[in-house]
Formats: C-alpha cells, sequence, structure tokens
C-alpha cells in the first residue's frame, strides 16, 4: 500500500501497474532488491521526445487563438443594438473623422465615438433623437455631443464599461507534458 502510494506520487503509473509480476518472479528466484528494482524500472517506459517544431507549432497556435478571442471580445464589445439617432451619431463622427486634419478632435470623435454606443439613457435618447431630427453636423454635433457627455456624466459610464471588461473574460490555455 506504502509503494503504490509512492508510485502515484511519483507519477510512475507503468511501475504502478506493473511491479506485482516482478516482485513475484523476484520472490521465486529469491533475487535481491536490487534485481528486483531493475525489473521494475525496466518497465516503466522513458517520457516520449517532443517532435521537431512542436514549440513552434504551439505558439502558433496560441497566437491564433489570442487573436481569435481578441476578435470575437471587440465583437462584443461592438454587438450591441444601437438606435436610429445613435447610428446617424455615429456615422456623422465617421463622416468628420474622416474631413478632420486635427489630431485633438480625432481623438474626441474616437471618444464620442466609444461613449455614444453606450446604451442611452432616456434623457440622452431624447438629446440625440433631438439632434437627428435637426440635422445637425460637423462642428456643431461636436459641440452638442460635448455638452450632451459631460451633462450626463456619460464618461463615468464609459470608464466603469470599461474597467468590467477584463483580460480575465478570456480563457487561457494550460498545457503541461503530465497531460500528453
Amino acid at each position: 500500500m506504502l509503494l503504490q502510494h509512492h508510485l502515484k506520487q511519483l507519477k510512475l503509473p507503468t511501475m504502478l501497474k506493473e511491479y506485482p509480476l516482478p516482485a513475484k518472479s523476484c520472490s521465486q528466484e529469491k533475487c535481491d532488491y536490487p534485481t528486483y528494482l531493475l525489473r521494475l524500472c525496466e518497465k516503466e517506459k522513458p517520457p516520449e521526445k517532443l517532435p521537431p517544431g512542436y514549440n513552434q507549432k504551439l505558439m502558433r497556435i496560441k497566437q491564433q487563438f489570442a487573436e481569435e478571442a481578441k476578435h470575437r471580445q471587440s465583437q462584443m464589445e461592438y454587438s450591441t443594438s444601437v438606435t436610429s439617432s445613435q447610428r446617424y451619431i455615429l456615422r456623422e463622427l465617421l463622416s468628420l473623422f474622416s474631413l478632420t486634419e486635427d489630431e485633438n478632435t480625432k481623438a474626441q470623435i474616437n471618444l464620442f465615438e466609444k461613449a455614444f454606443r453606450l446604451y442611452p439613457t432616456q434623457a440622452v435618447r431624447k438629446e440625440l433623437n433631438l439632434i437627428r431630427r435637426n440635422g445637425i453636423t460637423g462642428e456643431n454635433l461636436l459641440r452638442q455631443l460635448q455638452e450632451i457627455y459631460f451633462r450626463h456624466r456619460i464618461e463615468d459610464r464609459l470608464s466603469h464599461t470599461e474597467r468590467s471588461i477584463s483580460k480575465e473574460d478570456i480563457p487561457r490555455i494550460i498545457c503541461s507534458e503530465a497531460l500528453l
């Protein structure tokens, strides 16, 4: 029983399974302990060598997995349904982004694009509908969105949403020789 325990701890499955047979034959032949251990160890297989290029293949698969996980995470972030006024705002922001050369304005547009993709509160939805109905575009649109952004504290909602999406949501693959 003690031998079984030690063989399990040492992770020697073949020895664990085969030890009674050499024990019986050594007992009948009145062999000494080193002979018994030699016969028992001969039954254990050495660990198999990994094929050439195995690590490179594994790293390539890991990289493909990481890219796929990143793509799916991105899809989850942007797959929320948007209202018609949000679609109007996002379309106008995209148009404005392509027309502007100023980096600060582009950064502001990127921020607003993230912020106004969030599910809007009733008050924000009402103001966005008003912007769409009035056909506000260009710099006037940016000013209106900035007022809405600060008035309704959308930056708090945006930062809360970004914090809740963590890297821990992505599963990790752990591979060990013990599993092979």
